[in-house]
């Protein structure tokens, strides 16, 4: 019979016991030389309650050694208790105390102490806000070697915060930190070389730069990366790459990324067209805050597009993203809640929503709240507030905020009536294709209203207008009466004209050819 040693008989301790044990043995020793008044051994003490380590955390009893060993001097422990009362761990949250620990700290020259000094003044933490104090104590650490601070310079140079702008100085900081391995340093490197800002442009290097910040794990390498490989810069344009990229920077957690995918899912980039992976990818980024994301879940869901046909559903995702002060997103809500789709009618809250979006300058939403205002639905009636937000919106392009505002100047509904300003206005809706301004605009010429009198450009844009999405079978359309009494009031070389006229204006507007 087999004879074993006499302490197998009880339970054989695993590595991870082992190291607690060794761990727990250690602490105590570091404790016996703490309770001697050994500096050093205090501040291991409280480093050993902060981090768990031999011990149950306890940030309390931290903050009890490191004052023990700042008492005496102990610099690090001194900056400990900086972070401790910035952080509120173990003690109340109290930024005056912890500027003043970091100073004391700072005082013994502890480069650490430096940049948090620097990041207190950036933030106004405990003192008052001053870049160009935060930017000296940034100076003092990265001249230390401290990559933090080497960073937090570099971009003061590049934004020219606290500092006067210069994109060299910020490139000699960002090596300095990227040289230690600093992730966002690197990443910074590449986008400057990309844009070739304060250097010259190098698209190959920039991508090295992109390519070292994904080695070391900064997600938003992994985009810039796809992003290159979409547009084709410094790399071979492949929407396969791109994709494999983006899904690299999906799988890390970035939003961005996992719309890229999603987007690449719903429009066939790179890969067969799924709508169901589509989703799927939206719903990742949606769930994690992105406002884009949960704005398309929300079209999605309108459209009946990889999901059933769900209004309900789509407002909800809309309002996740209109809480975030989404205009696209406020503005889909709002007209939602005007025409009673997957909510009830409710025109005051579609004025709301319209508001918050025309306030971020939407045009759609300027519009739509302009309309709300001329008519006195969910607001007080006012057509000279109607007007301005006519006026905007067609400010920002929309046509249909042009059509509308040159109404209003025609009729002076809100305004002075300006029929001069009335045809400008229809002009720039018209050329973009807008059949009733086409027609305005035509009846203009015909009355010398605001232009010159000229039958040539009253048949012109009035047949422009009338044919656009009407059947010329039709009997007794008025539009299409006016257009054949204005041609019978015209000679054959005007007629002829017209029809000239009318060809290069339809080539230009892309329209189907009068039959």
């Amino acid at each position: 019979m087999l004879a074993f040693p006499a302490h197998a008989a009880g339970p054989i301790m695993g590595f991870d016991d082992q190291v607690a044990a060794s761990t727990s043995k250690g602490f105590k020793k570091k404790l016996e030389a703490a309770k001697s008044g050994n500096a050093a051994a205090q501040y291991s003490v409280g480093r050993a309650y902060q981090k768990g380590r031999g011990v149950e955390q306890d940030h309390a009893k931290a903050v009890q050694w490191y004052k023990k060993a700042a008492s005496q001097g102990h610099v690090k422990s001194l900056y400990r208790l900086g972070v401790a009362y910035r952080k509120g761990r173990g003690v109340k949250r109290d930024y005056h105390q912890s500027a003043s620990w970091f100073k004391k700290a700072a005082d013994h020259g502890n480069k650490k102490a430096f940049h948090a000094l620097g990041y207190a003044y950036r933030k106004g933490l405990g003192v008052m806000r001053d870049n160009m104090v935060a930017t000296g104590w940034y100076r003092l650490a990265a001249t230390k070697g401290y990559a933090k601070s080497q960073y937090a310079l570099a971009k003061a140079f590049s934004n020219g915060i606290g500092v006067k702008q210069d994109h060299g100085r910020a490139i000699h900081w960002y090596n300095e930190a990227a040289r230690q391995g600093h992730r966002k340093a690197t990443y910074e490197l590449g986008l400057i070389y990309q844009k070739g800002l304060g250097t010259r442009a190098d698209p190959t290097k920039s991508i090295s730069f992109f390519k070292e910040a994904a080695s070391l794990g900064y997600r938003r390498a992994n985009f810039a990366i796809g992003d290159a490989y979409r547009q084709g810069i410094g790399v071979p344009k492949s929407a396969e790459r791109a994709l494999e990229w983006f899904v690299k920077a999906a799988n890390l957690g970035q939003r961005k990324a996992q719309y890229a995918v999603a987007k690449a899912y719903l429009d066939g980039y790179g890969v067969p067209k799924s709508y169901s992976k589509s989703i799927m990818w939206l719903r990742r980024a949606a769930d994690l805050g992105h406002r884009p994301a949960q704005h398309l879940l929300g079209n999605m869901h309108r459209r009946g597009l990889g999901v059933a046909l769900n209004y309900g559903e789509a407002s909800k995702w809309y309002k996740r993203a209109a809480d975030q002060g989404h205009p696209p997103s406020q503005y889909a809500l709002g007209m939602m809640c005007l025409i009673a789709l997957g909510v009830p009618q409710d025109y005051k809250k579609a004025a709301r929503w319209f508001h918050e979006a025309a306030q971020a300058d939407h045009p759609g939403a300027q519009f739509a709240l302009a309309r709300l205002y001329l008519s006195g639905k969910g607001v007080v009636r006012d057509a000279v507030h109607a007007a301005r937000l006519f006026e905007q919106s067609a400010k920002n392009e929309y046509t249909k905020a042009q059509y509308a505002l040159g109404n209003l100047y025609e009729k002076g509904t809100g305004v002075s009536p300006d029929y001069k300003r009335a045809a400008t206005l229809y002009r720039l809706a018209a050329e973009k294709g807008h059949s009733a301004a086409q027609y305005a605009l035509g009846l203009l010429h015909y009355g010398g209203k605001g232009v010159k009198r000229d039958y040539v450009q009253a048949y012109v844009w009035t047949n422009l207008g009338a044919n656009k999405g009407r059947k010329l079978k039709r009997r007794n359309d008025p539009v299409h009466l006016v257009r054949d009494f204005m041609a019978q009031q015209m000679t054959p070389k005007q007629i002829k004209q017209a029809k000239i006229l009318e060809a290069k204006l339809r080539k230009k507007l892309k329209l189907a050819k009068t039959r």
